[in-house]
């Protein structure tokens, strides 16, 4: 699904502009070396998104907030820029490189990518890459066991594979820990 947004514009002129994030879009970067298969894997859906030809990273912009509960996944390289970031954009009309480009171009008041489709095509890749990860126990409950008498339930902050079964990026889901305060009774 295509995101249509008429807030912003690239710059228009022969150079880049450094953008602060978080208004008009965020931005999601992560390296080359599995971001073209994202591109290929979302095809269509694919909103613009910038390449730096010299750090061998690629952005694409979402929606500001949309990608605020995705997961970190150590060894990914995969950072969400949000409101205290800026990223250099380059001009509309640079679609190649050297440096900064667009390595896919924008369209007519079309310009971000739908996280949640963003979301999966890096999870199948980075399962692909890196193989299933298995969550243990999701980030909440693992405070709540050290440091909380009264845990209750399991948020569930992770997107990871739990025993097989497929989590959906920034949903609640089931945890595998069992609830029950690890440091004893009546600490």
């Amino acid at each position: 699904m295509r995101e249509t947004v008429a807030q912003w514009s690239p710059p228009q002129g022969p150079d880049f502009e450094l953008v602060g994030a978080g208004y008009a879009w965020d931005a999601v970067r992560m390296p080359c070396s599995f971001g073209v298969t994202i591109i290929e894997r979302l095809g269509e859906n694919c909103g613009g998104v910038i390449q730096d030809g010299y750090a061998h990273t690629l952005y694409w912009l979402i929606k500001p907030g949309t990608a605020d509960n995705w997961a970190h996944v150590p060894g990914a390289s995969v950072t969400i820029l949000g409101a205290t970031s800026y990223v250099a954009v380059p001009p509309v009309g640079r679609n190649e490189g050297p440096g900064l480009w667009w390595n896919v171009p924008l369209e007519p008041l079309r310009y971000l990518t739908d996280a949640d489709l963003l979301g999966a095509a890096l999870e199948e890749e980075l399962d692909a890459a890196l193989g299933p990860r298995i969550l243990m126990a999701c980030e909440p409950c693992i405070h709540a066991r050290i440091f909380d008498k009264g845990h209750d339930g399991c948020t569930g902050v992770s997107s990871m594979e739990l025993h097989g079964k497929r989590m959906t990026p920034g949903r609640p889901r089931p945890c595998p820990c069992d609830h029950q305060s690890i440091r004893g009774d009546d600490t």
